[in-house]
């Protein structure tokens, strides 16, 4: 439920940040969660019209993203000690990277 929170929360800013007159592409064009156990998320894309996509998976998974912001929120679904980690690529170069390997963490990035 935290995590859609904050999804919504990236959102709104994702719109405002849309509508900022000269805003330049993010240059993001995919996001990659690693994990070794379960997560839930949410990617949000602002390229002329918000959008928000729902997502749940395990282990390491790539989703295609791309627009003028890309912003994301991923939640562990166990409270074990191991890194979940976010990335926001432009091709194969990580444009930002974060991590966390708190019980249930949370990590948010956006570009």
């Amino acid at each position: 439920m935290r995590a859609h929170a904050v999804a919504g929360l990236l959102l709104a800013v994702g719109i405002i940040g849309g509508c900022v007159p000269g805003l330049t592409g993010s240059g993001v064009d995919h996001v990659r969660v690693m994990y070794v156990g379960c997560w839930t998320g949410a990617i949000s894309v602002v390229s002329g019209d918000a959008t928000q996509k729902s997502v749940e998976g395990c282990d390491t998974e790539t989703f295609a993203a791309s627009g003028s912001i890309v912003s994301v929120v991923f939640q562990k679904k166990d409270d074990a000690s191991n890194p979940l980690t976010v990335q926001l690529l432009s091709g194969s170069d990580v444009v930002k990277e974060e991590s966390t390997t708190a019980a249930y963490g949370v990590v948010a990035l956006a570009k």
